[in-house]
């Protein structure tokens, strides 16, 4: 009986860690270029290379390099990869964005809070990895 409770479980945890490691896809679902603000002209660079203070643009229907904050703009953001939520909300002057999310119709001026490498979406999918590598105490 023992045996084969052991040896059924062993496909359900399989199967468990391959369900985890779908979810850290989120890290997928990140901008890998931003439009920079520099001296009120635009310029493409790699997101990696965002720094604390940085201001970025995000364009109508991409999506959000890295957490920050509005600086100017209002637009309605798709946060439904990390909250669920079906639908959009709006985001204006001073609220917060997340890395990974979709912008609407409209176009802000964001300020970076948190580097790309040490955002929210990278922290979830962190979680999500350790805990399917680790096994329940019992």
């Amino acid at each position: 009986m023992l045996i084969t409770l052991v040896l059924l479980g062993r496909p359900i945890a399989a199967f468990a860690r391959v369900q985890a490691v779908a979810a850290v896809a989120l890290r997928s679902r990140q901008n890998n270029t931003a439009v920079i603000l520099i001296k009120e002209s635009d310029c493409d660079i790699e997101a990696r290379l965002l720094q604390y203070g940085d201001r970025f643009k995000v364009l109508p229907h991409s999506r959000v390099p890295a957490d920050g904050t509005v600086v100017s703009g209002t637009t309605e953001v798709d946060e439904s990869i990390l909250t669920g939520e079906s639908l959009p909300v709006l985001k204006s002057e001073g609220d917060s964005m997340i890395s990974g999310t979709m912008n609407g119709d409209g176009t802000m001026t964001v300020q970076l809070a948190r580097l790309p490498g040490k955002n929210t979406v990278t922290d979830i999918s962190q979680l999500v990895e350790e805990a399917a590598n680790s096994k329940p105490q019992l």
